[in-house]
């Protein structure tokens, strides 16, 4: 029998005091360890306020000092300081610097004063050798804050801020803000410290700048320990203040001047602060523990009889006894007793009805038909019945454990447990069919269940099951399968299938057979009877269910043929025969029967009805319509898409030129530097190899300018700006780019008549044109072949104008014709091929947009376009543009005529925040005599034009730092309402306000000075444009470059003006060979072709073959001659210049010339054209490779 040792056990009142002890005992060390903390904390929040202090002092100094020193550096830069004006620096300085009590002082290099706001101009002034901050401000360059110092005038303490003042990019002088002691004083006070504490300032030395509050006079020793101190940052406790007293105090360097501030509280002060607070919290708490103490014991006495009582109780019921009822004064001891007494009265009822439960149980188990089993929570059988071991063919003792496992079938072990595992973690019954190999061998198909128990905490403990024999079903369900398959075979076998269809829910039911006859693929065996009858042809539905109304409970049964439409649209004929099924009300429930497949039959029938024609008849119109429909929707499909790849193409366009213009953008400021920096370096340039070089540079410029141009009206990113242009130089200047677009494979061909007339166009506009043209000629030759651009004048009456009758032929018409060999279109094409978005080319290969840009562009100049084109015959687009009178007074005078007349003096105030832009356009404007003031923005700009006394000119940016050339423009007027402003400006969006000058990057010399000049009025008239020279350059001879063609072209014009006639065919004298070798001659043969008459022996070695006495056709020879080349030389009589630019494979490029030269038997009438081609060879990075 169990006892209770009380020798090693204590009593309830003994545990509530060792509780009572335990609780506050580690209250008492962690308020005590609290209170430490807390003093830490609070000491440390003192210490960090006195940094705090003494940081924000050293701020609000810097922040004046700051001010000062901006001052200085904008006095530093006034005009009359730069250009050594003291008397008159010294008046304007004196008036800024009186109303802060600041004095000016000015040293030369030599530490001199030249100046003194402290006193009169022209009073003597000490002289003062330099100071180690001159010579700091002269090593750096930047501003610096003196310590303490005293004055060479006032005599008095002060501190200064020294600033270099540079001219050019030198430090000529030093000028110096002088400040007194009080101001750093009145910024102490005006900043404060806490009550008890004292601010310090000290210098870099550990002189004492301020002191606040005042403690009287005391002896410098005395603040030994602030100098000592000077050099800490941070909160140090320190034991030498004045009268060795101990302070704490919080100290705070400054980046800007060096000085430090330091902010002291003394440590006595501290300390009795904290020992009060300690002392208060010490007392309260003590009050609160010996409270807690009287109620701790009190309840002590209560919980102790409570615990008397139980104890009573649970002896009772350890006894077997009547458990007498608990009342106390503790509610749990109370429930406790209660529990007891009730846990006594079930225990009684529970083990009668146990014993009870226990005896039904084993005669239930002696008498049940099938299986009884129960395992542990791991699977180990604990028990069987009779049953079981019948069904398995075992004895009890055999199942037991795990052995019940060895009668399992071996193919069905794995899923058996499988299945249990599964069942136990998704928390449900287990059920499954299984078999069981008895010792002798016989098969026993067993339907297994089980449940799972557990215990109170829902832990699994153990399962409880059952088995039932199953063999005979299993036995009937392989019979029932076999007969079902023999049936649904036969009924394949027959073309038919069975079915049920329930009313009520709408279900139907199939046999497998279904899928052939129904035409699906998936055979599926249910249904819905809407669907079925959705299904039925609808000429056959109304009458299918007008027979399933009639049915009636006497007249059940029913056959009838009906069409059913399959997924696919086939139609098969079904035969249905079958019954109705009726409940007790008469009411259709159901249906069940054999549905036949009689498409076969119905067809015979149908022919013998001779009904088959009607049927095709319509099955025909049928089709037809779908056809209409399915075509009509095939177009709408590819317009959509036409539609959707235009919009994809203009999207595509419009990201190239957001791309374009940034990048455009960022090489004209690039451009503008080089442009400048040629500009001066010309000035100082005296050489004339010197120059040249320039000069090639500059042309660069012009070129790569001209590049930009054209990269923004081919993405359309700049307006149009027409304007006369000579269209000859156009030309010249898109050719390489018009190469560059043709590609590889495509020889280019050139052929600009000479003295070429101008026409209002925009050029930007017309090189995008010609590039558009060039790609649409290179995607139409996809295997090669050849690009040629011409360009003719056509006189009055031959131009389109004249035909059209519209009256618009003023003064003849120039011809731009691109050509290309290329498939060629077919009239159908040519019609629309001026349509937005009509493309012939695949999907994503072209926007549609060529053309009619193109004939956008030719409409606004006031011209036609016209296209010739034949399928294998290529295709020409000639461009006709108006021609453009150019009288003598529309001709404008070179800006850089002369630089001299555009020289001036103004002061100008110069504003960008490139500093490059900026410094280069200040340089040209001294060299033009301008005086020049800089700035970096907006805001430094209108300080700068406040403070000075002249400004002629604002040259802004359009687009500044913080604020708009614009907004500066307004601010400016504010002062001065007449001031002239030229804005500069990048984009091609870039604007100035409404009647302002805008002058674009990048720009010459000239172009700024004449813009200078036309903003402040002083722009010189133009002179009257003067005669025509004899001497005038020839833009034909410039064309050609190899020397042999020059030679030819000089001595055919030197003939022709002196003897007022065309030259004739002994243009060469008969010992120049080279010309001879490289010269063919062709001759009208009457027919509107040409023959070959003589033809150079370096010719025909180069071409492998000779063409002596060969025709020259329109479409072209060996030489890329063809008869409209020589038609055009003859119509006109004047020399006609071709040429390409090629190379083969791997071989050395080429560039081939030709010149044609008219020539005449009587000096008028042209009879013979004399040909000169040259081939020569070019560097590898002189062109991109083409044919």
């Amino acid at each position: 029998m169990l006892t209770v040792d009380r020798k090693c056990s204590i009593s309830t009142r003994s545990y509530l005091a060792l509780l009572a002890l335990c609780l506050m005992l580690p209250i008492l060390i962690f308020v005590t360890l609290l209170l430490n903390q807390q003093i830490k904390l609070e000491r440390s929040r003192i210490e960090q306020d006195l940094l705090k202090e003494s940081r924000s002092i050293t701020a609000t100094i810097e922040r004046d000092l700051r001010g000062v020193t901006s001052m200085v550096e904008t006095l530093a830069q006034m005009p009359t300081l730069q250009q050594g004006d003291f008397e008159a620096f010294h008046q304007q300085a004196s008036q800024i610097t009186s109303r802060y009590g600041i004095g000016i002082v000015l040293n030369d290099l030599a530490g001199r004063q030249q100046l003194n706001t402290r006193v009169p101009w022209n009073t003597p002034l000490p002289a003062i050798t330099g100071t180690d901050a001159m010579r700091t401000v002269l090593e750096t360059r930047a501003p610096y804050v003196t310590d303490r110092v005293t004055g060479a005038v006032s005599r008095k303490e002060l501190v200064g801020v020294v600033v270099p003042v540079v001219r050019g990019n030198e430090v000529t002088h030093f000028l110096t803000a002088s400040l007194r002691l009080e101001r750093i004083s009145d910024i102490l006070n005006q900043a404060g410290v806490g009550d008890g504490r004292t601010a310090t300032v000290v210098d870099r030395k550990g002189k004492v700048l301020a002191v606040i509050p005042e403690r009287g006079k005391v002896d410098a020793a005395s603040w030994d320990w602030i100098g000592k101190a000077a050099a800490r940052e941070g909160v140090a406790a320190s034991t030498h203040g004045p009268g060795d007293s101990r302070l704490t105090s919080g100290y705070s360097k400054s980046g800007m001047t060096g000085w430090s501030t330091i902010v002291s509280q003394p440590g006595d002060e501290i300390d009795g602060k904290l020992a009060r607070d300690l002392w208060s919290l010490i007392l309260v708490g003590t009050a609160f523990l010996v409270l807690s103490g009287l109620l701790a014991a009190a309840l002590g006495l209560r919980i102790a009889g409570a615990a008397k009582a139980l104890t009573a109780a649970g002896r009772a019921l350890q006894s077997g006894g009547v458990v007498p009822p608990v009342r106390t004064s503790w509610r749990e001891a109370n429930e406790v007793g209660l529990a007891l007494t009730t846990a006594f009265r079930r225990l009684s009822e529970k083990s009668e009805a146990l014993r009870t439960a226990e005896e039904q149980y084993r005669t239930l188990s002696r008498s049940s038909p099938v299986g009884i089993f129960r395992t542990d929570a791991e699977g180990r059988c604990t028990c069987v019945n009779e049953r079981w071991c019948e069904i398995a063919g075992a004895r009890p003792e055999q199942a037991l454990g795990n052995g019940w496992s060895d009668f399992l079938h071996p193919d069905d072990f794995s899923r058996v447990f499988a299945e249990w595992r599964r069942s136990a973690v998704e928390n449900r019954p287990f059920r499954l069919e299984y078999r069981f190999r008895t010792p002798t061998g016989a098969i026993t198909w067993v339907l297994g269940e089980a449940l799972i128990e557990r215990d109170g905490d829902g832990s699994i403990t153990g399962y409880i099951g059952t088995i039932t024999d199953i063999s005979e079903n299993k036995q009937l369900e392989r019979q029932l399968l076999d007969t079902k398959q023999q049936l649904v075979r036969a009924m394949m076998a027959g073309g038919m299938f069975a079915f049920e269809w329930d009313a009520l829910s709408d279900a139907v039911r199939r046999s497998e057979s279904c899928g052939t006859i129904l035409g699906l693929d998936d055979s599926p065996q249910t249904d819905t009877g809407r669907n079925y009858i959705g299904h039925i042809h609808p000429d056959n539905r109304r009458g299918f269910t007008d027979t399933l109304t009639a049915l009636r409970p006497e007249r059940p049964n029913y056959v009838m043929s009906y069409r059913y439409i399959r997924p696919d649209g086939a139609v098969a004929w079904l035969e249905e025969s079958a019954a109705g099924i009726f409940d007790d009300g008469g009411r259709l429930t159901g249906l069940t029967g054999i549905t036949a497949d009689v498409t076969a039959r119905m067809a015979a029938e149908a022919i013998l009805r001779d009904s088959n024609t009607a049927l095709e008849a319509r099955v025909a119109e049928r089709t037809r319509a779908l056809t209409d429909a399915a075509r009509e929707l095939s177009a709408e499909i590819r317009r959509r898409e036409q539609t959707q790849a235009a919009l994809l193409q203009s999207q595509k366009l419009e990201a190239l030129g957001q791309l374009v213009s940034g990048v455009s953008h960022d090489f004209n400021n690039v451009l503008a530097v080089i442009q400048s920096s040629y500009s001066l370096l010309r000035r100082q340039t005296g050489s004339m190899d010197q120059a040249k070089i320039l000069d090639m540079a500059e042309q660069a410029v012009e070129r790569a300018t001209g590049l930009i141009h054209h990269m923004m009206a081919f993405a359309r990113r700049e307006e149009a700006h027409p304007r006369k242009v000579d269209l000859a130089a156009v030309l010249r200047e898109s050719e390489d780019m018009i190469c560059h677009t043709a590609g590889s494979g495509i020889r280019c061909v050139f052929d600009i008549q000479a003295e070429l007339w101008p026409s209002v166009v925009d050029p930007s506009r017309l090189n995008a044109v010609l590039l558009n043209l060039a790609a649409n000629a290179r995607d139409a030759m996809a295997d090669g072949g050849e690009l040629e651009v011409s360009a003719r004048n056509l006189p009055r009456g031959e131009g389109p104008g004249n035909a059209a009758g519209n009256g618009t032929d003023n003064g003849g018409w120039i011809v731009i014709a691109v050509k290309d060999t290329g498939a060629g279109m077919t009239p159908e094409v040519v019609a629309r091929a001026s349509e937005p978005f009509f493309t012939t080319k695949p999907p994503g290969k072209g926007t549609g947009l060529g053309l009619a840009s193109a004939h956008d562009f030719v409409s606004q100049a006031g011209g036609t376009i016209r296209i010739r084109s034949a399928v294998g015959a290529g295709t020409t687009i000639e461009l006709h543009l108006p021609r453009a009178a150019l009288s003598a007074e529309e001709e404008e005078p070179p800006l850089n005529a002369d630089l001299a007349k555009l020289s001036g003096s103004a002061t100008i105030l110069v504003v960008d925040a490139d500093e490059n832009l900026r410094t280069l356009a200040t340089q040209l404007l001294r060299d033009f005599g301008y005086t020049v003031i800089e700035a970096q923005n907006a805001g430094t700009a209108a300080a700068l034009a406040h403070i000075s006394e002249r400004l002629d000119l604002v040259i802004t940016d359009v687009a500044l730092p913080g604020a708009s050339g614009a907004e500066l423009t307004g601010r400016l007027r504010l002062d001065r309402p007449n001031l002239p402003v030229l804005f500069i400006g990048c984009y091609e969006q870039d604007t100035g306000p409404d009647g302002e000058r805008l002058l674009r990057r990048p720009f010459g010399r000239a172009q700024l000075a004449e813009a200078v000049l036309e903003r402040l009025g002083r722009l010189p008239k133009p002179a009257a444009p003067a005669a025509a020279s004899a001497s005038a350059p020839d833009k034909l001879r410039d064309r050609l470059r190899n020397p042999g063609l020059r030679d030819a072209y000089d001595r055919w014009k030197a003939l022709r003006n002196a003897g007022g006639g065309l030259p004739d065919r002994d243009l060469f004298p008969s010992d120049d060979t080279t010309m001879k070798d490289n010269s063919f001659m062709v001759e009208p043969d009457g027919t509107g072709g040409y023959r070959y008459v003589r033809f150079g022996d370096a010719l025909a070695e180069r071409l492998g073959r000779s063409l002596l006495g060969e025709q020259a056709g329109d479409d072209g020879d060996d030489l890329g001659s063809a008869g409209a080349s020589y038609r055009r030389c003859q119509e006109t009589g004047l020399p006609s210049y071709e040429y390409a630019r090629y190379s083969l494979a791997d071989e050395v490029p080429l560039l081939f010339e030709r010149l044609l030269l008219p020539l005449s038997d009587d000096g008028k009438r042209v009879t013979h054209l004399l040909g000169v081609a040259f081939f020569t060879e070019l560097p590898k990075l002189d062109l991109q490779p083409r044919i």
